[in-house]
């Protein structure tokens, strides 16, 4: 190609030497002409046709519609996608599309509108908005190069926006509706209400224009009925409606209004502050804001405001200051409570009968008391019956809860009766308790609450014996008075006990220490066998109350018994070893001897009597003492007694120093002296003579 020379299909057919045509249409465009030479000295020519292809981006392929999908109203939209147009050698840098409605029959086409979005080179879809419902749109898109500028437009698509749901006749008749606050929940169908040409499946929603006086909601198999709940018995607007899935939306509206209508009793006679019924309570609505008071103020109107009052918190209605309930001067009162709930006022209408009926008096809650303990304690209700106008009383209802608490427990006795008591109560807890007379069909009044705290036990103080170990017949005693192991949050006066786990290892009691300024009581223990036993030590109330510690002490034996050397096998070794009875009565034991006394004595196992062994030489000079166990059984526990067997030594005792005096002779004779002395104990052996040695100073 020559130097500066462009190549461009779009300039004007002039330029071109030939074009090449199909249907009408230029395909391709030529430059034509020769190339000149010479061969051996003769002239040759050669035709040339260079052709110049169009490097325009291909043509997309023909779009389809679809109606663009939402979970949310809007207005219709179509969704447009394409294949994309061949580069052909250029690079595209976008799309652009054009629609319009499509011309019924018979109508010229309207104008394409431009769409005015940036569509990218890689996109092969786009999204029409803001479209006529139900209309029939025709869609093109061509592709852009940088260098070429726009292709050509493809086929034409098509695709009708989405049509709405619309109202059926049922869903414009728009009738009020009457609902009973407290009644049941008005569920109805509402899927007849509304149609859709398109053939689409509806959802449906609805809600409340004062959610905290209805709450509205889509519920069943299909989801397709809706249940209105009255919260508060006021008037709002619900509105409900369906939806298709491509932002079509159509609602309907219908006003419900909630009603009440109220009647409690009063007993005649009934003092004021006595609660009429069940608090009158609506139901507040969270508005979500943690500063604004949520809470509902209630208050009385009509005739009834004359003899009683609600609390404008509670919604608690009770007789008035000064009000007088005579069934004879006037049977029933009339009146609203009154409340809002987000601005919208509601109401109950109020009617109040007054009994004509017998009445309780002297209600009183006191602890029950038990002669022994009870793991959990109890209440006595006692009261004084008042025979009214209506005949005998027949039956007595009481309730009764933990103070604090917003429920109450209600049981039945039969007359006649003038006390109950209330058992299996949480120690510590105050207990309210009130009480009607019921005469047949008829309920009196409730009398006044009355309240007590059920018994608290005792309690162990940080005052705590230590284990330890005693001599057996040894009596032992803490240094504190057993009172000061305990206390009571009552100020119960307490009774004090005490037990052995194994009455024949140890025992105890609780009684006076006389040793002591004062006599005070104490808890005392001794061990009457060598073993080991747990002491339990506890402190009672009078209302079933008792707690408890213990203490564990081991009896120690260490009996020591002798024999004399050289005595025979067979020969008793001291007293015999035994353990103790308990209680009087006569226990046999079996006793076993261990250890290195075993070697060289024997114990009789009935008697406990222990006695040298055969062939078991006693020698004093050979081995002094022996030790070892005797061991029998008390109680199924092992008692043990820690042996000593001293040996005697037999040889006779020393005498005393002689004395040395000169031998008196009658007659001329040698020298001699004469000794002297004490003889010396013989120590159980028999002295068979004397040895006697000497020597010159």
């Amino acid at each position: 190609m020559a130097e500066g020379a462009t190549l461009d299909y779009e300039a004007a057919d002039g330029a071109y030497r030939e074009t090449e045509t199909h249907n009408g249409e230029v395909i391709a465009k030529f430059y034509r002409g020769e190339v000149h030479y010479t061969v051996d000295g003769h002239a040759a020519v050669i035709n040339v046709n260079i052709k110049v292809t169009d490097l325009e981006a291909g043509q997309p392929g023909t779009p389809g519609v679809t109606r663009t999908p939402s979970s949310v109203p809007m207005n219709p939209a179509l969704d447009v996608s394409w294949t994309a147009a061949a580069a052909n050698g250029t690079t595209l840098s976008g799309y652009e599309a054009q629609y319009r409605v499509k011309a019924a029959q018979g109508e010229e086409p309207a104008a394409w509108t431009a769409y005015t979005g940036t569509i990218s080179a890689t996109a092969t879809g786009v999204t029409l908005p803001d479209l006529e419902a139900g209309a029939t749109y025709e869609v093109q898109v061509r592709a852009v190069t940088s260098d070429e500028g726009p292709g050509p437009w493809s086929g034409t698509g098509s695709g009708r926006a989405n049509r709405p749901p619309k109202r059926t006749a049922l869903g414009t008749l728009n009738p009020s509706w009457l609902l009973e606050w407290g009644g049941d929940d008005s569920v109805r169908t509402i899927s007849g209400n509304f149609a859709d040409d398109d053939g689409d499946t509806l959802t449906y929603a609805a809600s409340a224009a004062y959610p905290g006086v209805f709450r509205v909601g889509i519920e069943g198999a299909s989801s397709d009925q809706m249940r209105v709940h009255v919260l508060n018995p006021a008037t709002a607007r619900v509105t409900y409606g369906a939806h298709d899935g491509f932002g079509g939306y159509v609602s309907e509206f219908v006003d419900v209004s909630g009603f009440a209508n109220l009647t409690m009793s009063v007993a005649e006679n009934s003092g004021a502050g006595t609660a009429v019924g069940d608090a009158v309570t609506g139901t507040p609505y969270d508005d979500g804001n943690d500063e604004t008071d949520d809470a509902l103020t209630y208050s009385l109107t009509g005739d009834a405001a004359a003899a009683f009052v609600i609390d404008s918190a509670s919604g608690q209605i009770s007789v008035k200051q000064g009000a007088t309930i005579d069934y004879e001067t006037k049977t029933s009162y009339t009146g609203r409570v009154n409340w809002t709930v987000q601005g919208q006022a509601a109401y109950v209408d109020l009617t109040i009968n007054v009994l004509n009926m017998p009445l309780l008096k002297n209600l009183q809650v006191t602890r029950t008391r038990y002669d022994a303990p009870v793991e959990k304690p109890s209440l006595d209700i006692s009261w004084t019956a008042l025979i009214g106008p209506r005949g005998s009383i027949t039956q007595y209802k009481y309730e009764y809860r933990k103070k604090g608490d917003a429920n109450w427990t209600s049981r039945t006795v039969t007359a006649p009766k003038a006390g109950l008591t209330l058992t299996g109560l949480e120690p510590g807890a105050i207990y309210q308790v009130r009480m009607q007379a019921l005469a047949g069909t008829e309920a009196g009044a409730w009398t006044a609450i009355a309240e007590a705290r059920a018994n608290r036990p005792p309690t162990g103080t940080s005052l705590q014996l230590a284990d330890g170990s005693f001599g057996v017949g040894v009596f032992v005693r803490p240094t504190s008075p057993i009172a000061d192991f305990f206390a009571d949050a009552d100020d119960d006066t307490l009774t004090f006990s005490t037990s052995s786990n194994y009455r024949g290892v140890a025992y105890s009691y609780i009684g006076i220490d006389p040793d002591v300024e004062g006599n005070p009581v104490k808890l005392w223990a001794r061990a009457i066998n060598p073993s080991t036993a747990t002491i339990t030590y506890g402190a009672s109330d009078a209302y079933g109350g008792y707690a408890s510690k213990t203490w564990k002490i081991t009896g120690v034996a260490n009996p020591v018994r002798s024999v004399p050397e050289n005595s025979p096998a067979g020969t008793a070794v001291g007293a015999p070893v035994v353990g103790s009875s308990w209680e009087g009565r006569q226990v046999t034991f079996t006793y076993s001897l261990h250890g290195e006394a075993l070697d060289f004595f024997v114990i009789d196992s009935a008697t406990g009597q222990i006695s040298v062994r055969q062939n078991s030489p006693m020698d004093y000079e050979t081995k002094s003492s022996y030790t070892g166990q005797v061991k029998w059984t008390v109680q199924g526990q092992q008692a043990v007694a820690n042996l000593t067997i001293n040996v005697i030594d037999l040889e006779a005792g020393k005498p005393d120093a002689p004395t040395v005096t000169r031998t008196r002779f009658s007659e001329q004779s040698p020298p001699a002296l004469d000794v002297a002395w004490t003889a010396p104990d013989a120590n159980g052996t028999t002295i068979d003579g004397y040895k006697v040695q000497y020597r010159k100073q």
